[in-house]
């Protein structure tokens, strides 16, 4: 079933068809109600009636609504009334005989009401019996009869009003429904029609100006669009780029392997040629190592955990001591200790260890890597900084761009790509501070939250390497 069939059947046909029904429910348990108030006024008149009945001179049984002075004003709508005597013959002259029952056998005990609904003269009627006894014994028979039709004329012009009035409602929601449905179903359609599209990277869904749930949907749908779209650009750029960083070394391999068995070489020259294949090996090593760096960052599960981001910082510098001495660099770590963060410990090591490399590749030997932890509202910032060459404004961008580098030089440009990454799903950032002189300062922020877990599929877990743009 359709949006909109579903939306006709449940939000018109359905509410008319409750309505009609409603309206047949109340006209019954109206008419109900009508019955029981008139058979409550032939009570009231039976009681009258009866007190009276045998009070004429001679104790002869009579009515008295013929008698009152108001009984032409009353005859419209007044009861017929007679008495009948034991042997069922009427005893009273009325002044239409069709209107009443020629006979009226004495039926059930004395002083106990019947009421019952028959057709007398072609007129439905609500008919009262009530056996009583004169003061001279004998006993009679008091008959009231009420037509229906006062009734049923009300009721005929209850059905129209309500009946009539639901027409016009199930008209109404027929035409509110038809309209609402034609616009869903064609914010729908734009969604489905989408969907192929999105398949080949197409983002051009127009935004929807509604904000209920289908546009909701929609802006969901175009963020997810346009997300896909990054994703494989960002994917073929990496395709593109690790294709490239394997081409060369690949080459340079083979011709190295090419001239080794093309002809003989001594000992010493073959020699030379693996410490030039070591390095290519190595260079691929290097690179293969990133790559997985990489897709762990981006695909590992991301466990987000209370810890001390100082202490974090603090073993990292610890770890590169060594590599820092080789070359006459020293790590200076300032900030708070302890500093209480959420965050996931691999992934942030890893990005810390590759700010870290970055800073030790380009440091001017003598001088100083220092590390500062500040609490800024509250996010968490770690900065890196070193006295090596500075960075041009044009690159503050491109640099974290997978595979780019600054200049000759190991790594394959991925290090500041994971950076970026572990910042992003740490819902932070990370940035080249343009206001300093002197060397290179990165920016490492982070957002404080509760800790949180992604679940995805378990991979390899990689070295926790410094890697250099």
């Amino acid at each position: 079933m359709t949006v909109r069939t579903r939306l006709m059947v449940f939000g018109a046909i359905l509410p008319a068809l409750t309505l009609v029904i409603a309206a047949l429910a109340g006209g019954w348990l109206f008419r109900g109600q009508q019955l029981d108030e008139l058979d409550r006024r032939l009570l009231a008149q039976a009681a009258v009636e009866s007190v009276g009945l045998f009070d004429a001179p001679g104790g002869a049984p009579h009515v008295h609504v013929d008698a009152s002075p108001i009984a032409a004003e009353v005859k419209a709508f007044a009861p017929e009334a007679t008495i009948y005597d034991a042997r069922g013959a009427r005893v009273v002259e009325v002044a239409d005989p069709a209107l009443v029952p020629a006979r009226v056998p004495l039926v059930g005990p004395l002083d106990e009401v019947r009421l019952e609904t028959r057709v007398i003269g072609g007129i439905e009627r609500r008919v009262l019996e009530l056996p009583v006894r004169a003061p001279t014994g004998d006993v009679y028979t008091l008959w009231l009869g009420a037509s229906l039709a006062p009734l049923e004329a009300t009721m005929s012009r209850f059905y129209r009003a309500t009946l009539g009035t639901t027409a016009l409602l199930a008209l109404a929601l027929l035409v509110l429904q038809l309209v609402i449905a034609r616009g869903l179903a064609r914010r729908v359609d734009t969604m489905i029609a989408f969907l192929p599209r999105l398949r080949d990277g197409d983002t051009a869904l127009e935004p929807d100006p509604s904000r209920d749930e289908l546009g909701q949907l929609r802006h969901a749908l175009r963020d997810v669009a346009v997300r896909l779209a990054e994703a494989r650009a960002e994917q073929d750029r990496l395709l593109a780029g690790a294709a490239h960083e394997l081409r060369t070394p690949l080459t340079v391999l083979r011709t190295e392997i090419d001239l080794a068995l093309r002809k003989d070489r001594s000992a010493d020259e073959l020699r030379a040629a693996l410490r030039e294949v070591r390095d290519d090996v190595a260079r691929l090593g290097g690179l293969a190592a990133e790559l997985l760096d990489l897709q762990a960052v981006r695909h590992l599960g991301f466990d987000r955990r209370a810890g001390d981001l100082a202490a974090l910082v603090r073993e990292a510098c610890a770890g590169l001591a060594t590599l820092a001495d080789a070359r006459r660099l020293e790590l200076r770590v300032d900030g708070r200790d302890p500093a209480p963060a959420h965050f996931d410990e691999r992934a942030l090591r890893q990005a810390v260890d590759n700010l870290l490399g970055n800073a030790l590749k380009y440091g001017q030997p003598g001088t100083a890597i220092d590390v500062h932890i500040d609490r800024i509202d509250d996010r968490w910032r770690i900065a890196v900084t070193n006295a090596g060459p500075p960075i041009p404004a044009s690159e503050a961008d491109r640099i974290f761009e997978p595979f780019h580098r600054r200049g000759p030089g190991p790594g394959a440009g991925l290090g500041l790509a994971i950076v970026r990454d572990v910042a992003l799903r740490h819902g932070g950032r990370v940035w080249l501070d343009a206001t300093h002189a002197g060397g290179a300062r990165f920016v490492l922020e982070l957002g404080d939250a509760p800790p949180t877990r992604e679940h995805t599929p378990a991979a390899p877990a990689t070295d926790a390497r410094p890697h250099a743009t």
